[in-house]
């Protein structure tokens, strides 16, 4: 018993780190931090996820995110390879940047996780995503969030087929 109880704690409360490369077409380094310090990519975002009751910590007015905000709305989070139904609920996002590195934290009631998104290059531009889960409810495997990545990617993809 004692031993299901220790597995059961080092499931749920464990840190569990994982890295993601997402590739793109982009040649500069500067044109896709442009497009994704854009107001109009963060909007696009919120879209896809289909968002609603959306609120921004400082208003948001201008075509740039001025680092760092807030972003508060509801969705219903669907993360593909998990045969879990999550209701509509309450995610907040908090945004800062810190030399080229964007760093966020996203939270709701299931999980709590760290991103840090650094665009790079090398023969290609690609986005380096470094996550790191907080905190989750014990049900939810530590795999949601390589998941949430592959999801995030699918949905930056049709963002930038948008935009291009």
């Amino acid at each position: 018993m004692l031993i299901l109880l220790l597995l059961f704690f080092n499931c749920a409360y464990c840190k569990y780190f994982y890295n993601h490369i997402i590739k793109t077409e982009f040649k500069s380094v500067n044109e896709l931090t442009n497009i994704m310090t854009s107001k109009k990519y963060f909007d696009l975002y919120l879209e896809e996820v289909k968002a609603d009751n959306i609120v921004y910590d400082p208003c948001l007015n201008d075509s740039l995110l001025e680092y760092p905000f807030k972003v508060d709305y509801y969705s219903k989070p669907k993360v593909t390879l998990l045969p879990l139904t999550f209701p509509k609920i309450n995610i907040k996002q908090s945004w800062k940047k810190e030399n080229n590195i964007m760093k966020g934290r996203i939270s709701c009631n299931f999980i709590d996780f760290n991103l840090d998104l650094e665009i790079k290059k090398n023969e290609t531009v690609y986005i380096d995503i470094n996550s790191c889960i907080n905190s989750k409810m014990f049900f939810l495997p530590n795999k949601v969030l390589k998941y949430a990545l592959y999801d995030y990617e699918d949905i930056f993809q049709k963002i930038i087929k948008k935009l291009m």
